[in-house]
């Protein structure tokens, strides 16, 4: 929590990279925490034995890992300094060391900040790709395992219907008062007029 805190507080205080350096990292972040819940779907719908049903959360997976890998991978490896972290942390060393300033930074210390800012996001850039690839890598063996077996043992607990009565809109109809009213009488939780039990 300290670290995302620290990144908020640079993406608003920052004027020299804060919110531009800021928001590609969430952006992507945001997608790959998307692939990973899109994993444990597939991983759970394979676990259960519904294979037919992979496709759901499997074609938006795939097409979420494409798009966000590639999007990481050009964060973090690609040599334009408008796009890649580290080429925008090395071209501002290198004006750095030259002795030159370059925009939007007004002395060298503002040019430490931009290189600091960049380094930092391509690394937890770098990072975050890695723990996603990671955590679809260890799910392909388990997705292996239980098409193969055709279902696998869950920890999940077992679906139990719910027993609550309760109105199916914001505004409860007259029968479905009543539903409710015998509900909580069978209960012995009726309640006074005024709210108290």
């Amino acid at each position: 929590m300290g670290a995302w805190g620290y990144f908020l507080y640079i993406g608003i205080s920052d004027p020299l990279g804060g919110i531009n350096q800021l928001f590609p990292l969430f952006g992507i972040a945001n997608q790959l925490l998307a692939a990973i819940a899109l994993t444990l779907c597939v991983t759970l719908l394979l676990k259960h034995g519904k294979l037919r049903w992979v496709w759901v959360p499997g074609i938006p997976l795939a097409w979420d890992l494409i798009v966000t890998m590639t999007a990481s991978w050009q964060k973090v490896f690609s040599d334009n300094p408008a796009i890649g972290y580290f080429a925008q942390a090395d071209r501002y060393r290198e004006a750095r060391d030259a002795g030159d300033v370059l925009a939007p930074a007004a002395d060298a210390g503002q040019m430490d900040q931009i290189i600091r800012n960049s380094t930092t996001n391509g690394v937890i850039q770098a990072v975050f790709a890695l723990l996603v690839i990671v955590v679809v890598a260890n799910a392909v063996v388990i997705w292996v395992r239980a098409v193969r077996a055709g279902s696998l043992p869950t920890t999940e607990v077992p679906h139990v219907p719910s027993q609550i009565v309760a109105p199916a809109d914001f505004v409860a109809t007259r029968e479905e008062k009543e539903a409710v009213a015998a509900w909580e009488a069978e209960r012995g939780e009726l309640t006074s007029p005024r709210g108290h039990r």
